[in-house]
């Protein structure tokens, strides 16, 4: 229903909120056609059809409104299952300057019992924690199509086979290749025009 909407917009007020839509979906690490992109499309239109042809900055007003209307809409927590507490706060530093919560576990046993309760954005995590291995972490990962990070000092080929679904990072890593595997996880085939 919500593109159909667009049929009744002059092209560039479509345009406009096709790109609006397409940068608020990526920047909340959500798919267009998601209930939540459904939601933001819907609003766009609407704020630009009744609106003298729209603001003047389209996804500042639909940040706005999506804010008011779609709080749940914001990313869950990032999980981050790192027993060695210097990377662990470095982790929780880096993802919660780029806006995110954070849980952070040094056993296998604490983030598998966070796990049934909560559905992280994605995790970050060390194949070996206090506990021992966390085999059976990345399996429930798997298993619940959470995307996460491995961060080692193995190869991604010398990993555990559950621990080589999810992106290998160095340990330690680079901040902006950190970033990238982020970015990674919250728009895993994301397709922008121009990007």
């Amino acid at each position: 229903m919500s593109l159909q909407n667009l049929l009744y917009l002059e092209e560039p007020q479509a345009n406009a909120v096709i790109t609006a839509v397409q940068r608020w979906c990526a920047d909340n690490g959500c798919e267009i056609g998601s209930p939540t992109g459904d939601q933001a499309l819907s609003l766009a239109v609407r704020l630009a059809k009744y609106a003298d042809g729209g603001p003047p900055d389209l996804l500042g007003a639909l940040t706005r409104e999506m804010a008011s209307v779609a709080p749940c809409a914001r990313p869950g927590a990032v999980m981050i299952a790192e027993d060695e507490a210097l990377i662990a706060l470095d982790l929780e530093w880096q993802l919660e300057e780029s806006g995110y919560e954070t849980a952070s576990f040094r056993t296998c046993t604490e983030a598998r019992q966070w796990l049934a309760d909560n559905t992280p954005t994605f995790a970050v995590l060390d194949v070996l924690l206090k506990d021992g291995p966390c085999i059976e972490l990345a399996e429930a990962l798997v298993a619940h199509d959470i995307p996460f990070i491995v961060s080692s000092v193995l190869q991604h080929e010398d990993l555990p086979a559950p621990f080589r679904n999810g992106i290998s990072v160095p340990k330690p890593c680079e901040p902006a290749q950190l970033s990238a595997a982020f970015k990674r996880c919250v728009r895993p085939q994301l397709q922008v025009d121009g990007a």
